[in-house]
């Protein structure tokens, strides 16, 4: 994840970007059958961003377990994903994880507005 060069920083030292990596690379060390992110693309760039899509891919076949990943950016959730879930008005509707883009949740979105 990038992180070794701020071994010796204190947290308060670091960066939003870096905190968030350093957040994400927590949550995925531990050794949990389910793993939740909440937003964790969120202040990182898109080079970090691609980075995080791969480790999270690879760290998944790895370890066989389960990311739970709620977040607003469509485009690395298609690139993560094997299921995606939209809460809309207390309803969940699964979606084709091929199929997921901007357009399409807008319009189930504005659904009986």
């Amino acid at each position: 994840m990038g992180l070794k060069k701020y071994e010796n920083y204190s947290p308060s030292e670091l960066s939003k970007g870096t905190m968030q990596r350093l957040n994400n690379a927590c949550a995925m060390i531990q050794e949990e059958k389910i793993t939740i992110f909440d937003e964790p693309f969120s202040g990182l760039d898109p080079v970090q961003m691609k980075l995080l899509e791969n480790v999270m891919v690879e760290f998944h076949k790895k370890e066989k377990g389960i990311y739970i990943i709620s977040s607003h950016d469509i485009e690395c959730l298609q690139n993560v994903c094997d299921k995606c879930l939209l809460l809309h008005n207390g309803q969940i509707r699964e979606i084709n994880t091929e199929e997921v883009d901007r357009e399409k949740i807008a319009k189930i979105l504005s659904e009986g507005e």
